[in-house]
């Protein structure tokens, strides 16, 4: 089969369009794979959780790993190829190939695929994001909705891209869009012990969404406040529940203080922000979510839990050009179609301030690590955030206090790749 494959390389199309459909077809054999395991390995528990004796990776389980390595190969043959040296194919590869030999395909990784960080229903994972979109809030919410691995379960907001009023009308609407009917509760409007916010427009646009400024106002928020509503759903589903974290901290370091079991009742906290081993991006110290708010963020980060930082040393090594948006726009009319569109503003922006021909997946890199942690080379440190002087935001590894672990090489290929398969299934 090998073989076969290599010599199709040379044949095929290999342009982003291309790439798009292989990647989808891909992901419907690989999570189909997954969701048939996951079925097999509840069907051998018993009522306190115990597994049998037996092998629960045994012959029935590697007549599902050949079935869909057979559905595979069918894709191959009919010219939907993603080629050998792609990052997405190789993983799904070993995978197989360690399913059939009857090992854990998660063994030796971060919290694998039957981690506790999923939860019950289809092995989704039951996911929160606290958001201030926001251009590449915007990405991220989209991939969230779009992988099947994912239960998204609401948004909470808060300032940051945009004043918080902002922040959860853009929420609203791009739920709207996706198709998603999903609460909204609205969170800190200021960060700590200030009175007044100016949000970063040059970056976002005036309303968040670059050029698109006549965002309408659709539905209504939570009844619930952020923290409130992060403190309630984390003891509801305590254990399973993830929150990602892509905004300025104030709703989280808000909940811990309304609750101090909050880090406690999730199964991870993972957050997007931070800059421990490069510069920073909103000074040569700081990552501007954790500057918006260093109070906040020196509270999150000191604080116990299970909490995964994704900062600026990965997320600039995924980078998203204009013609991946176009090739996404192309795949997905409508969601695609918007993304291309608002992105427009933050490319120039990239271009103009950073000199980069493309943006990072900040905040879609951070929804990732909740679910493929395998693709992150993790450290676990203290971290120190100055909270005044020059540095202020700065992230700093210390020896002491709780443990964060800190995202500190990626596989930038593979990440850019799944997040284009799964926003392009969208409409």
């Amino acid at each position: 089969m090998t073989g076969h494959i290599e010599k199709r390389h040379d044949e095929v199309d290999t342009g982003p369009k291309h790439r798009v459909q292989a990647a989808k077809a891909f992901d419907h054999v690989f999570f189909g794979l997954r969701h048939d395991l996951d079925a097999f390995e509840d069907d051998h528990h018993d009522k306190d959780g115990a597994q049998h004796q037996n092998d629960v990776l045994g012959d029935q389980a590697k007549d599902l790993v050949f079935g869909h390595m057979l559905l595979l190969k069918l894709l191959v043959y009919n010219g939907i190829h993603l080629g050998v040296e792609s990052p997405i194919f190789k993983t799904g590869m070993r995978g197989m190939a360690r399913l059939a030999r009857g090992i854990d395909p998660c063994a030796g990784t971060q919290r694998g695929w039957c981690g506790r960080v999923y939860g019950r229903k289809g092995r989704a994972m039951k996911l929160i994001i606290d958001t201030d979109p926001g251009i590449d809030d915007a990405m991220a919410i989209a991939y969230a909705h779009a992988a099947p691995d994912i239960d998204l379960l609401g948004l909470t907001t808060v300032f940051g891209n945009t004043h918080v009023a902002q922040s959860s009308r853009n929420a609203r609407y791009l739920l709207n869009l996706l198709g998603a009917e999903l609460p909204v509760a609205t969170g800190a409007a200021l960060p700590y012990g200030a009175e007044t916010y100016l949000p970063s427009a040059y970056v976002h646009g005036d309303e968040g969404f670059g050029h698109f400024t006549d965002v309408p106002q659709i539905g209504a928020d939570h009844h619930l406040p952020a923290a409130e509503y992060l403190v309630e759903m984390a003891r509801a589903h305590r254990g399973e529940l993830s929150v990602c974290a892509i905004g300025p901290l104030t709703n989280i370091a808000d909940a811990i203080r309304l609750d101090p079991e909050f880090l406690g009742n999730l199964a991870q906290l993972v957050i997007m922000g931070g800059a421990v081993y490069c510069p920073g991006n909103i000074t040569a110290h700081a990552e501007a979510n954790i500057y918006h708010d260093a109070q906040s963020a020196a509270e999150v980060l000191g604080a116990e839990g299970n909490i995964v930082l994704v900062g600026l040393d990965v997320t600039l090594q995924t980078l998203y050009q204009a013609q991946d948006f176009a090739a996404l726009a192309q795949a997905s009319k409508t969601t695609g179609g918007f993304l291309q569109d608002i992105s427009r503003f933050y490319l120039e922006f990239y271009q103009n301030v950073a000199g980069e021909e493309g943006c990072g997946l900040h905040d879609s890199t951070a929804v990732i690590a909740c679910t493929h942690p395998h693709l992150f080379e993790m450290v676990e440190t203290g971290l120190r955030v100055e909270v005044k002087g020059d540095a202020v935001g700065a992230t700093r590894a210390v020896d002491i206090g709780a443990k964060v672990r800190v995202c500190r090489g990626i596989d930038s290929p593979a990440v850019v790749d799944l997040f284009t398969a799964q926003v392009a299934s969208l409409p």
